[in-house]
């Protein structure tokens, strides 16, 4: 009769029959190896049965999700092809009509970005959020996405002093010597989360934040 193996429920990890500590994570187990797999089974059942995201679903997860909860990696990608497929056709006609119809030299294209922008703030920031906590973290940690305009409002501050004549010509290439040094650390940084915020698939079975999700 095939033996059934004993896996931690919180991370996966291997147990032996008597332990009932997972040296992993620590997290406490029964020694009971039935009720073990039980537990496992129920603990990543989401992750094994994956169900398939339509676009309507996508829409709506984006759209009108919340804070809570998690939006795994295959989710992610799936719903940005989504509003890609919807986003990029706008752009193009927006474009044509703002260039050759009405001739507006891209203030029409500037309006537009705007709109959308304002209007997918909360709904990138909620949808952000819960792929953070996918990866175990806090939703805290988009902030990491608007560091690149640190060392632009620093520039603004030094064009300012330049323009009141408070600041000498040595000084202003000094400060836009080390302003420029700051900008490229931190694009590397926020390229390098980026990177991982995007392609690093999500903690194995349930973590602080919740289930896996089931797409």
């Amino acid at each position: 009769m095939e033996n059934k193996e004993n896996l931690c429920p919180n991370c996966g990890n291997k147990l032996n029959e008597s332990e009932n500590l997972c040296r992993e994570c620590g997290y406490e187990v029964s020694s009971n190896s039935n009720s073990l797999g039980e537990k496992q089974a129920e603990d990543n059942g989401v992750k094994d049965k994956k169900e398939t995201l339509t676009f309507v679903t996508a829409f709506k997860n984006f759209w009108y999700g919340k804070f809570e909860g998690r939006c795994s990696r295959r989710e992610w990608w799936l719903t940005f092809f989504y509003m890609l497929s919807i986003g990029l056709p706008a752009v193009i006609i927006v474009s044509y009509l703002d260039f050759a119809v009405f001739k507006t030299k891209g203030v029409l294209i500037n309006v537009y970005s705007l709109i959308v922008n304002l209007i997918f703030l909360k709904a990138g920031l909620t949808f952000s959020c819960r792929r953070l906590h996918d990866l175990n973290m806090s939703g805290w940690w988009q902030i990491v996405f608007f560091a690149p305009w640190i060392p632009l409002i620093l520039l603004k501050i030094v064009m300012n002093y330049q323009s009141s004549g408070i600041l000498s010509q040595n000084n202003i290439f000094y400060i836009l010597m080390s302003i420029l040094i700051i900008s490229f650390i931190v694009d590397i940084f926020v390229f390098l989360f980026f990177m991982y915020f995007i392609f690093t698939s999500g903690t194995p079975g349930s973590n602080k934040y919740g289930q896996p999700s089931k797409y």
